[in-house]
């Protein structure tokens, strides 16, 4: 059954049970200790059909020569580093930022844990023209965690990464900022599914699809812990954000979005599917 057909014989489903339900998200989790948003080079140089940078600092910057093509010695990942940051400075539109709540578009964020340390303890963060070249993160594993899809090759991944608690992200994103877990509603613009823990967890955390689950590597299918955000101001990314390089993204396989949606709800109908969310609310 393809994905278009389950989410359509959900949105049937929930018609039918409209009374029953309720969409306001769970209760978000408290985050102190800071997090990091992943993202694809794409967005930043121009090759993703959603930039984050104005058009005009992004022409600019290659007319000067300060966008490097390829990223293929330290020093061009030392100018990609420089071009990043001065971007957020310099090359935010007004009111820009990441998330579109008009769009039904938010930000996923990650906790800075211990296990989020030891997964990206080779970021890079500073290069010297004299260095050789780093080898980055494992990637392939961060994405695994993720539940991210990425595998481009020619593609790098950049994680932005604050110290500042959730809340004071929030507040900061004024009327537009809302924190919560993800639910089965944010999974509907993406082809891999968020899902939220049961209603038994303390941590309120959402948790992200294992894809090693898909190759038989977990039972359960948790990843990350995540956390999502309505919108994250351009002016808080650039004060409370550092950015570094994780790393290149590696050819990897990637289950079809027919292959989660099986794994997710399998032989379940789904009007008894949504009863049992309706059950969690």
């Amino acid at each position: 059954m393809s994905c278009h057909l389950v989410y359509g014989r959900l949105r049937d489903c929930i018609v039918r049970l409209e009374q029953e339900l309720s969409f306001q998200r769970p209760t978000p989790p408290v985050c102190e200790s800071g997090c990091a948003i992943v993202l694809p080079l794409g967005i930043f140089n121009g090759e993703a059909r959603f930039q984050l940078f104005k058009r005009d600092y992004l022409d600019r910057a290659r007319d000067l020569g300060l966008l490097p093509r390829t990223l293929e010695s330290p020093y061009d990942l030392d100018m990609l580093l420089s071009y990043l940051r001065q971007g957020f400075q310099d090359g935010m539109p007004e009111n820009g930022g990441l998330g579109n709540p008009a769009l039904g578009i938010v930000t996923f964020l990650t906790p800075l844990d211990d296990t989020w340390a030891e997964l990206t303890k080779h970021r890079i963060t500073t290069l010297s023209p004299l260095d050789s070249m780093p080898a980055g993160c494992d990637v392939g594993k961060i994405l695994d965690e993720l539940g991210l899809p990425y595998q481009d090759t020619n593609g790098w991944l950049i994680e932005l990464r604050t110290s500042l608690p959730l809340n004071e992200i929030v507040n900061h994103s004024g009327k537009r900022g809302r924190c919560a877990a993800p639910t089965v509603i944010e999974s509907i613009e993406h082809d891999y599914f968020r899902h939220w823990p049961n209603r038994t967890d303390d941590d309120r955390y959402g948790r992200t699809l294992h894809f090693q689950t898909l190759r038989g590597g977990l039972p359960d299918g948790a990843g990350r812990p995540e956390i999502i955000v309505d919108h994250i101001p351009g002016s808080v990314l650039a004060s409370g954000f550092e950015v570094s390089i994780l790393g290149r993204i590696p050819g990897r396989q990637i289950p079809p979005p027919s292959t989660v949606a099986t794994h997710l709800v399998g032989r379940q109908d789904p009007y008894d599917l949504i009863k049992e969310i309706c059950a969690r609310l």
